[in-house]
This record gives C-alpha cells, sequence and structure tokens, in this order.
C-alpha cells in the first residue's frame, strides 16, 4: 500500500538581493506589511515589492498623485515580471490578485452599488482581454443612485481604472511582433493621459477619462527578446 506523507514545510530562505527592498521600505507601511505577509511564498522579494507597488496604484484609482510641477504623476504602473520558468513571477501575480479579490469582497459587502465602499473596489480586468474590451471595460460611465437618508437621486462618475494581472503577457500582447504591435500604442497613450476616444464594434464610441490601469504581466526573457522590438 502507497501511504501520503505529511508536507513538509521548508525553511524559508531569503534571496540575497531582498535586503535592498526590505531595507527601503518601511516595515509599518501598507507595503512593508504586504511583503512581510508574502516573504515566505517561492517567489523573489524583487516580485513581491513591485506587485505591491502596482496594487497601490490599482486601489489608489486617479485619486492620488505626486505634483511634478508641470504635470501630475499618478500612481498606477505597469510592471514587468520577468524570468525563466519556475522563477516565482505567477506566484507573485496571483498572491497579489487574491489580496485585491479579497478586498474586493469586503467592500462589495460594505454596501449597495454606488456606495463609497462599493466605489472604492478594484475594477480586475479578464486576462484574455483584448484591445477592443479593454476599451469598453474602462469606458467612463455616469452612474446614479439614490442617497439612503433623502431617497434623492444622486449622480456619480466611474473613472477609467483597473487592474490587469496577465499570467503570460502574450496573451494581452500575441504571440507575434506583429500582434504586438497594435497593442503597444495602446497602452503607452491610455497610460497617463486624461482623455481617449475610440470607436468600437459593439458600443460604438467609447470615451476613456481619468485613465489609470494598472498592469502587472509575467513572461520569459526569451519570448520578450523575440517579440517586442526596439522600434515600438
Amino acid at each position: 500500500s502507497v501511504k501520503s506523507a505529511a508536507p513538509i514545510k521548508l525553511p524559508y530562505t531569503p534571496d540575497p538581493d531582498s535586503y535592498m527592498y526590505t531595507d527601503a521600505v518601511n516595515p509599518d507601511s501598507w507595503l512593508g506589511i504586504y511583503m512581510e505577509y508574502a516573504k515566505e511564498c517561492e517567489a523573489p522579494t524583487a516580485f513581491h515589492f513591485w506587485t505591491g507597488v502596482a496594487l497601490i496604484g490599482a486601489c489608489t484609482h486617479h485619486k492620488f498623485w505626486i505634483d511634478r510641477g508641470k504635470y501630475e504623476l499618478y500612481l498606477n504602473n505597469y510592471i514587468l515580471l520577468s524570468t525563466a520558468i519556475a522563477g516565482g513571477k505567477s506566484i507573485a501575480a496571483e498572491l497579489g490578485t487574491n489580496v485585491i479579490r479579497f478586498a474586493n469582497k469586503f467592500l462589495n459587502e460594505g454596501g449597495p452599488t454606488g456606495s463609497p465602499a462599493h466605489r472604492a473596489s478594484v475594477n480586475i480586468l479578464p486576462e484574455d482581454s483584448t484591445k477592443e474590451s479593454l476599451i469598453e471595460d474602462l469606458a467612463f460611465r455616469v452612474m446614479y443612485d439614490r442617497d439612503p437618508k433623502t431617497g434623492v437621486a444622486r449622480e456619480y462618475h466611474v473613472d477609467s481604472t483597473g487592474l490587469l494581472m496577465l499570467d503570460e503577457l502574450s496573451n494581452l500582447l500575441g504571440k507575434t511582433a506583429y500582434s504586438a504591435e497594435a497593442m503597444v500604442p495602446f497602452l503607452t497613450s491610455i497610460y497617463a493621459i486624461r482623455e481617449y476616444r475610440k470607436s468600437t464594434r459593439h458600443s460604438g464610441k467609447a470615451t476613456l477619462k481619468n485613465c489609470a490601469l494598472s498592469i502587472v504581466a509575467c513572461c520569459a526573457p526569451s519570448w520578450l527578446l523575440d517579440t517586442v522590438t526596439p522600434v515600438m
């Protein structure tokens, strides 16, 4: 007979470059607490750090910025986790996604659609998104609800913000340099602009306002070298 052995928990060994991130982060900050929470996962500390940075950008939507004098720098980022197969990139990305899913569940239970708690939730975008579907899912919307005390209708806006977690960057950019050339300029255009207009096949004209898309994408270095060209 075959008996299943109890799972063995291997001792945690930090990666040698972890001090570069742990020493630079306040342990009492949200990012410091997140990195402490994630440290025993089988992924480089750098991946947890940058995933945490992307989560902060997604959760702050388009409401916080750094004043750079001539322009405002918002907190959304496009993060690329690149390493060989089984290097821990997907583990770091999935852990971050689960944290946001839990937060969304908590916020959505905190009030009806349109309530401050519901509006604070993060728009998690499908991994198989295309350019067309991203435009539709991020489209700026004017919504209405009713004041729970007075019953008076009130208007609120849904900005073009969201979080896109990609286990494989090729799911978004495609398998070839030709397919990637269609997506990269679009992602570059919406990174920091206030408004983006586009005609779509299904819903006619769509407008993105107050764009703040956060991306964490995983890929192997070999795919990156073969697909992304310097002219993009």
